[in-house]
């Protein structure tokens, strides 16, 4: 095995891709943690965040063969994170429709005695992260790294082995597109 574009984690996604099941497992030595404090911060529940770690190893099992070698692996599990992330979010939301996780006893210490300042947050917050999913897989991934990551535009681009111009038109683009999305389903008219 080669080692592509100077990824270390290239080896691993290849051997994955054929069975190898140790080189998973290597995958998830180095990688389990970040991805897993990442999904806690995404669903502010750790049992729910290790279920859906899980389920992100399972899809890279399943998909490493896929694997365009696009992105560094390291930001193809986050994307793969992040989608089951969203995933288990809408998840919970069906189940568990109209019902506000915080108690509405606890909420006017949280907004000075504004409840529905809370629930209109959440439901901007929701709506965000519904219309993040909808953006091209590209300007997902850019929106992740610089906002979710929080690295600077240099280190992304070097990141994502791109020009940071490219970095900058891609969440350019995004921010044009989740304008358009978030008003599309504020009006479905419009």
């Amino acid at each position: 095995m080669q080692n592509h574009c100077g990824d270390p984690d290239r080896p691993l996604i290849d051997a994955v891709a054929v069975g190898d099941a140790a080189a998973l497992d290597a995958l998830y030595q180095r990688h389990g943690l970040h991805l897993l404090n990442y999904l806690i911060g995404q669903l502010e529940d750790r049992a729910l965040a290790e279920e859906v770690l899980q389920a992100v190893m399972l899809a890279v099992w399943q998909h490493a063969a896929g694997f365009r070698g696009d992105s560094q692996v390291r930001t193809w599990l986050f994307g793969i994170a992040r989608r089951q992330a969203l995933k288990a979010i809408r998840k919970r939301q069906t189940r568990h429709k109209r019902r506000v996780d915080t108690p509405l006893d606890a909420v006017p210490s949280v907004a000075g005695g504004n409840v529905s300042a809370v629930v209109e947050q959440r439901l901007r917050e929701e709506a965000l992260a519904e219309a993040i999913a909808d953006l091209p897989e590209d300007q997902q991934e850019a929106l992740e790294i610089v906002f979710y990551r929080e690295m600077t535009i240099k280190e992304a681009a070097a990141q994502l082995r791109i020009n940071p111009n490219t970095l900058k038109s891609r969440l350019h683009r995004a921010k044009i597109n989740l304008r358009r999305l978030l008003t599309l389903k504020d009006d479905p008219d419009a």
